[in-house]
């Protein structure tokens, strides 16, 4: 047991997980168009990039941060960074004191992730790792779900600075609950380096797959994430009430699915078709978003559909990677939670590229065909842990 008592650990960490990522989603959905006031549209690739940079030097750290101070201590330090970094969103004082929030806030977002996973696998087994990363991402679709749904009630057209505020005082009551976990011990996590942790993935073949198609994931989250919203603010001239609107009716299937999916998984089906399903038809959707026209309800219609085979991607993939791991491999789960900053180093890579050559909505079209081609592929040459 990781706790001194025996306090109702789950429920302490389901607090946890949904108010994180409500302190997260307020300025997720905003950011990318709130730092287009401060840089060219061409150049937020770049600006993503460089955080990922600095998140994944973090990341590949953070077992040595956890085995010197404990995962409880970095989770609050960095939670309580978050909350300055939102400070300087909503007040900022230049350009360049922004981009260093930014930088802050990427790092710090990527350490406190990865805590909170630490706290979930040293507490749960094998057989209940379905339905737990089921309940962890309904409660993150959950959060992703409420969040834009009160911003196109509070927030005015360029007004950011009220979604960075409401982030600020939901992240100082994760903070209260962080402090509440003060009872957790850490388990002793296995002495490695990056090095080994790659070379460890890459050796087993299921580990391999499962980060390729955990990555490809990510690239189309983030991309779409980052893309999306100035897309429709900017060139097709939605107001923030309707992209929040269309945003929450997004995540609808997600919430529906997850629980579900991931106690199927446990029991009568594996992991393997709910990913080959679901990259199909998040890739054919994800290229028809390039033809679409003005019309809202078409937009929340395709994107909804994106996302219920995003979500049954993504509670598919960690479930078949937390099988396969204990909560010793924090190297290779800190591997596994980098892949996001490569994704988005990817992302600005081939955004930059595109943007300097085609529209915008060209990004939808190579990311759809990139999902059918390699994504298909690579669900069908996984072996289910059933």
């Amino acid at each position: 047991m990781p706790y001194k008592k025996k306090p109702r650990p789950f429920l302490v960490l389901h607090v946890l997980e949904f108010l994180v990522s409500v302190g997260i989603a307020f300025p997720t959905y905003v950011l990318s168009s709130y730092l287009s006031g401060f840089v060219k549209e061409s150049s937020i690739g770049a600006f993503y990039a460089l955080g990922a940079v600095l998140t994944f030097v973090a990341l590949a750290l953070a077992p040595r941060m956890f085995r010197a101070s404990g995962t409880l201590p970095v989770a609050v330090v960095a939670a309580f960074l978050i909350l300055l970094s939102l400070f300087e969103f909503a007040f900022p004082v230049s350009v360049w004191s922004v981009l260093a929030a930014y930088l802050s806030y990427s790092v710090s977002v990527g350490l406190l992730f990865l805590a909170i996973d630490l706290f979930y696998e040293s507490r749960s087994a094998n057989r209940e790792t379905g339905a737990v990363r089921g309940a962890v991402f309904a409660l993150s679709n959950l959060a992703f779900f409420a969040v834009p749904l009160a911003l196109s009630f509070l927030l005015t057209d360029g007004n950011y600075s009220v979604a960075f505020v409401a982030g600020m005082g939901v992240m100082a009551l994760s903070t209260g609950v962080l402090l509440s976990l003060r009872g957790y011990r850490d388990r002793r996590h296995v002495r490695t380096s990056l090095r080994k942790a790659v070379g460890h993935v890459f050796r087993k073949k299921e580990l391999a797959m499962t980060f390729l198609v955990g990555f490809l994931l990510k690239f189309s989250s983030a991309l779409i994430m980052i893309y999306v919203p100035i897309y429709l603010h900017n060139y097709l001239g939605f107001v923030w009430t309707d992209i929040g609107r269309i945003l929450a009716f997004m995540l609808v299937p997600s919430m529906l699915l997850n629980v579900p999916l991931g106690k199927l998984s446990d029991s009568l089906f594996g992991e393997k078709e709910f990913i080959t399903i679901g990259f199909t038809i998040l890739g054919l959707a994800t290229a028809s978003l390039t033809f679409l026209d003005g019309r809202p309800i078409v937009w929340a219609a395709v994107l909804f559909v994106l996302r219920s085979g995003a979500g049954m991607i993504e509670v598919m993939v960690d479930t078949h990677f937390f099988k396969r791991i204990s909560a010793a491999d924090a190297d290779v789960m800190s591997l596994f939670r980098n892949s996001n900053q490569v994704a988005y180093l990817a992302v600005a890579a081939i955004s930059s590229g595109l943007l300097f050559l085609f529209p915008m909505r060209s990004l939808f079209l190579v990311l759809g065909m990139l999902i059918l081609v390699i994504g298909v592929p690579a669900a069908l040459s996984i072996r289910d842990t059933r």
